[in-house]
């Protein structure tokens, strides 16, 4: 995220930039499931060390491959950039009340933040923008 500053006479403008745009995070392949190593070992019962790893989502995109979180702060970003924040309200609130599997308000706003990247939304029936 870059905050661009222009001092023009008396007036300060504040403009903010994404380093990606909407269409770029649009994900071009399925999601991506990893065990990736943390650096840490145990010890096993039978005193053999094992390495610990944890699960790591991946999004492919056309942008790059990125990690769940990263891309769920870039499209944050692009959203506010492109003045898109009120249509994602739009589709979190249709999210709530439509998908009754996502429990947290987390899983409601990154469910939506797909949706809005793959123009999901736009085939909703009872979809209602602006209210």
């Amino acid at each position: 995220m870059y905050f661009v500053f222009r001092f023009d006479g008396s007036a300060t403008e504040i403009s903010l930039r994404s380093d990606y745009s909407i269409a770029q995070l649009r994900t071009t392949g399925p999601d991506e499931y990893r065990q990736v190593p943390t650096g840490r070992y145990i010890m096993t019962r039978n005193g053999k060390r094992k390495e610990v790893t944890e699960w790591k989502e991946y999004k492919q995109t056309s942008a790059g491959r990125f990690e769940k979180s990263k891309w769920i702060r870039h499209m944050e970003e692009a959203v506010q950039c492109e003045g898109k924040a009120q249509l994602l309200k739009d589709i979190i609130s249709h999210v709530t009340t439509h998908c009754a599997w996502l429990h947290a308000a987390k899983e409601r706003r990154d469910y939506a933040m797909e949706c809005l990247s793959s123009d999901a939304y736009k085939h909703w029936k009872d979809f209602k923008k602006g209210e």
